[in-house]
């Protein structure tokens, strides 16, 4: 006796096509996958009405590589991912900070200035005050308070430049992706991604990491779902 069936599912499993099963849970645990199982064979029913079900939470955006060697984060990520019941990742695959040598040290100030291009006494009465706002000795003109670290030698630094990373917002759709106007959709106006309010929320402080993949996939695919069934 199955404490759940799960009717009507469309299974994702690696390494092959999807498949319309049932699903048989027990304990919390899938315990059984086949066509047409009997209602009367579990406690409870659900209809999934072709809905997919995937083995695991799937992660829309991972960094594997990016500041430690590929080869040690695929094991301690991948790892860290099955604990928390993730078992599909999207990962960027990049290079890296460290691996491409984007981090650069220096041993002192005058060092450190010699790397970045700026004048060696201004930085180094920059960093010092910046040691002192971390010792709680002075207050930081700019009002900041979070100083978790006091800055000390050798100092890490790496190359700013300014990039469209994420939008905080967008434009506001249905459950099909159909863009509203005043609550209605447009007809043919589907919006996804980065183009699309997500769920992170108006602010940087809302940020949610993967939102940008989790609206471009999950609503190109409401989309494009939506449009092919007119």
């Amino acid at each position: 006796m199955f404490d759940l069936v799960v009717k009507n599912a469309e299974v994702v499993r690696p390494g092959r096509e999807t498949e319309r099963l049932d699903i048989g849970i027990t304990d919390g645990k899938f315990t059984q996958l086949a066509q047409d199982i009997e209602i009367s064979e579990a406690r409870d029913a659900f209809d999934a009405g072709g809905l997919l079900v995937f083995p695991g939470i799937v992660d829309a955006h991972m960094h594997f590589g990016i500041y430690n060697e590929l080869s040690e984060d695929i094991g301690t990520e991948s790892r860290a991912s099955a604990l928390g019941g993730v078992t599909t990742g999207i990962s960027y695959i990049r290079t890296g900070l460290l691996t491409a040598k984007g981090v650069r040290w220096a041993d002192d100030a005058a060092a450190l200035a010699g790397i970045i291009g700026a004048p060696e006494e201004a930085l180094a009465d920059t960093v010092t005050a910046a040691a002192s706002y971390g010792r709680k000795e002075a207050e930081d003109p700019f009002g900041r308070t979070l100083w978790p670290h006091v800055l000390e030698p050798p100092y890490a630094c790496v190359k700013v430049t300014g990039a469209l990373f994420h939008t905080q917002g967008g434009l506001r759709v249905d459950g099909h992706g159909a863009v509203l106007r005043d609550g209605r959709p447009i007809p043919g106006l589907y919006a996804a991604g980065g183009a699309a309010a997500g769920i992170s929320g108006n602010g940087a402080e809302g940020y949610m990491s993967g939102n940008g993949l989790l609206s471009a996939l999950g609503l190109g695919y409401l989309a494009g779902r939506d449009i092919a069934a007119t």
